[in-house]
């Protein structure tokens, strides 16, 4: 059964799905049940206006889920994996898996899926979620409300060890400047 939608490549379930679309054309559309969004392909990726393209500039694979921080004295629009607790200078998390050198969308606000690091137990939705020092490019979960490199809240409870990709709420930031 053929199902019309208005999305020029229909509607996939997770984020890996539109991102395995064979030869995509600049301005299609496809609509991402995973985080609810309509999706346009801009030459070399799927984004939305949750995300910011940058580029990793890190010398390794970043993975999906990886907090992305703009390294000191940048003058590049490049982002590098966190590896400082507390990390001020948080963009937001990568939304596909990313080469190296290669053009990366960052999800800076929404609901999208975060690196959880270290978790508390028993986890509870609405946790704090910030940078940590553990597992580049992870974030933890603490219990209470701590400023400097808090960037959102968890959405649901882990289920696997960590690290774990878990749904979070991103806060969305007014302060980069580029």
């Amino acid at each position: 059964m053929y199902i019309e939608t208005r999305y020029d490549r229909g509607i996939k379930d997770t984020l890996a799905q539109v991102k395995a679309l064979l030869s995509p054309e600049v301005g299609e559309t496809v609509f991402c049940k995973e985080n609810g969004r309509v999706l346009t392909f801009d030459g070399d990726l799927w984004m939305c206006d949750d995300f910011i393209k940058l580029t990793n500039g890190s010398n390794a694979t970043q993975l999906q889920g990886a907090t992305m921080v703009i390294p000191q004295g940048s003058v590049n629009n490049v982002v590098v994996p966190s590896s400082n607790s507390y990390d001020t200078r948080v963009v937001g998390v990568n939304v596909y898996t990313t080469l190296a050198g290669a053009p990366m969308a960052i999800a800076y606000k929404g609901i999208y899926k975060v690196k959880l690091v270290y978790f508390s137990t028993p986890s509870v939705i609405g946790g704090f979620i910030r940078t940590t020092s553990a597992g580049g490019g992870g974030c933890s979960e603490i219990s209470s409300f701590v400023a400097a490199g808090f960037f959102g809240w968890t959405l649901e409870v882990p289920t696997a060890p960590s690290p774990s990709l878990v749904r979070c709420l991103l806060r969305g930031k007014v302060e980069y400047y580029f």
